[in-house]
């Protein structure tokens, strides 16, 4: 992200107090000379299937963005699949292969 976060017209931003154990979300937007910010969530009474509208709706670049900003204070997938061990290993396979290579090319007589 370069320049200033409040350059954006809409945005993010996440904390973790020093001493809590709860991540802080604050949803914000810049609507001409307006900000604006989103308001705690409350909690209503409703019946189990009963339908309803999503407690909060993000375009994708705002899911990227929140996704980032959660990276950034630490917090990290469940499952996320972490490709290091796979490159750390393919390296290492292709390694074995040079050895065995340049193994069979000593074996050979010189011409």
């Amino acid at each position: 992200m370069t320049g200033n976060r409040f350059e954006k017209t809409s945005g993010v931003m996440v904390d973790v107090p020093r001493w809590g154990h709860r991540i802080n979300l604050l949803f914000w937007q810049r609507l001409g000379t307006n900000f604006l910010i989103a308001q705690p969530v409350v909690m209503t009474q409703a019946e189990e299937g009963e339908p309803c509208e999503p407690t909060l709706s993000l375009d994708p670049g705002a899911a990227q963005e929140l996704m980032d900003e959660l990276y950034r204070v630490g917090i990290r997938p469940t499952e996320a699949v972490d490709s290091t061990g796979e490159l750390n290993a393919t390296k290492y396979h292709l390694e074995d292969m040079r050895k065995l290579a340049l193994q069979g090319k000593e074996r050979e007589p010189q011409r």
